[in-house]
Order: C-alpha cells, then sequence, then structure tokens
C-alpha cells in the first residue's frame, strides 16, 4: 500500500509501507490528491484509492479513540 505522505509546492511524497519514498507530480495523480490518501498505481499513472483511504482513516479514528480511552 502506498499513501501520500505529504505534498510539496507541485510533488506527492509517497511512501510505502517499509518507508521508502517516492516522489511524483501531482499532474500524475488521478483523484483528489490530499495528505494521508491511499494511492495506487496503475499503468504509467497513480490513482486515489478512495474505499482504502476512507477504510485507513476510520482504522486510524478508532485506534485514537481506544488509546485515548484507556488513560
Amino acid at each position: 500500500m502506498y499513501t501520500i505522505d505529504r505534498i510539496e509546492e507541485n510533488t506527492a511524497v509517497i511512501t510505502d509501507e517499509n518507508e521508502n519514498r517516492t516522489y511524483v507530480s501531482t499532474d500524475m495523480i488521478d483523484g483528489d490528491v490530499r495528505e494521508s490518501a491511499v494511492i495506487t498505481k496503475e499503468g504509467g499513472r497513480w490513482r486515489i484509492d478512495e474505499k482504502s483511504t476512507k477504510e485507513r482513516k476510520a482504522e486510524m479514528k478508532n485506534r485514537l479513540e481506544r488509546l485515548f480511552k484507556r488513560e
């Protein structure tokens, strides 16, 4: 899985599970380019995976809620 770590000017910094970075022009990404979005590569272009992005966001929210309930 790849995610957009951050956006620097017109370049998306994409990381994989091992924190390897790839720098991609935002013009080469289809969809709503934003930080933390899950992204896939199809052919020579990248595409935002909206379903996986929503699932990942919900998972992270649940983790934070569980963490704060412990205190």
